[in-house]
């Protein structure tokens, strides 16, 4: 989607005035009435009945290797309307994607971290360390381009610090599937 289809909450839409026949917005289309969102039909999430998108979610996406059979753990922040997108391209690859997380609550991320040191043998260098980060999910902004959170590629987190949240079946069984056994924390552990 691009930035000129990204919708605005109905709220913006009557504080700038603006038409909605033609301004994207969190509401359902109605041909030459309403723009409206693009994925309407396929948003599950719960600020759409309630009128208040769009808005930022915190996503956690598994998916099994198609070399190794491992499974891995990505948790990710987007935008509600990319959601259905990520989400039937990652389960038509066998894989699961869960809404965690909403605006001001923190999710896990794993980043890059690069130290510049002054090595008196090798001179200046730049050494990049992967590190896990607490993320605060922000507002979705509605007026400024966000292209800096679009174009953040967050990495993947480990698996074994989020085994305890997961509970999802289909997960679980990736997981048993990858790894042979049933991981601490899961459903069947605390039954």
């Amino acid at each position: 989607m691009n930035v000129k289809d990204w919708p605005v909450s109905k709220k913006r839409i009557e504080e700038l005035n603006l038409d909605p026949a033609s301004t994207p917005s969190c509401a359902r289309p109605i041909k030459g009435q309403v723009v409206g969102c693009k994925v309407w039909d396929k948003c599950k999430l719960k600020e759409r009945a309630q009128g208040i998108g769009p808005v930022m979610k915190g996503v956690q996406i598994v998916k099994k290797s198609p070399m190794t059979g491992a499974a891995s753990l990505k948790n990710d922040v987007d935008r509600c309307f990319n959601i259905p997108q990520v989400a039937e391209r990652i389960e038509a690859q066998g894989g699961v994607l869960r809404v965690v997380a909403g605006e001001g609550d923190t999710i896990k991320l794993v980043g890059s971290k690069a130290d510049i040191i002054n090595d008196p043998v090798d001179g200046m260098r730049k050494i990049v360390s992967d590190h896990i980060y607490d993320f605060k999910i922000p507002a979705y902004d509605e007026i400024e381009d966000q292209t800096a959170l679009v174009k953040k590629e967050l990495a993947k987190a480990t698996l074994e610090q989020s085994r305890v949240a997961l509970d999802d079946e289909r997960v679980q069984e990736m997981i048993e599937d990858a790894s042979g056994s049933v991981p601490r924390g899961s459903r069947k552990a605390h039954r």
